[in-house]
């Protein structure tokens, strides 16, 4: 079984990439989405990602939870894509489960990733190449969502970044 991130700036291929590399594990797919669609823009675009998903793909939405959600769905038969840690950090932030912890939410992602039985496969976003935010809000994104890709990074078998569709393999083989 096998933990793979795949990191990248937005629009860079991160999504398409980790679905077809989680389709090529063996195992029931679960694709976990941690979007939610405030506006019309948003709903085209979770339905767009959804047409383009293989049949035999199953969809959980879960925008908050996603800790419960993959102990849940712990066992050896699965791969589970979670897409993507960047719009789970925002849900967060932005919520009421914001004023827990945020670091106790982080701490309590990697652990349980560290303990899957299954096969599991993080989209994030790449945030440490811009230049640093304007206002404390989007700072506080980018600390967090920077610290959580470096502490998956330590767990995870493999990591591939997505430059303008080309994977680099930062840790692990391809494959």
């Amino acid at each position: 079984m096998t933990k793979t991130i795949v990191t990248g700036g937005a629009r860079s291929g991160k999504s398409d990439f980790a679905l077809e590399l989680a389709s090529s594990i063996k195992g029931e797919k679960i694709f976990l989405a941690t979007a939610q669609a405030f506006d019309d823009e948003m709903k085209e675009r979770i339905a767009k990602h959804k047409e383009n998903r293989p049949h035999y793909w199953t969809t959980v939405e879960e925008p908050l939870r996603i800790v419960g959600r993959i102990k849940e769905l712990d066992r050896k038969d699965v791969v589970v894509l979670v897409d993507c840690l960047g719009l789970w950090v925002s849900n967060i932030l932005l919520s009421d489960e914001h004023k827990v912890n945020v670091g106790k939410l982080m701490a309590g992602l990697v652990n349980v990733a560290k303990a899957f039985k299954g096969s599991i496969v993080f989209v994030t976003n790449e945030v440490g190449s811009g230049i640093v935010p304007g206002d404390p809000l989007s700072r506080e994104f980018r600390d967090v969502l920077g610290k959580l890709n470096q502490e998956l990074m330590k767990i995870c078998d493999s990591g591939v970044l997505l430059v303008s569709g080309a994977p680099l393999y930062l840790k692990g083989k391809r494959g």
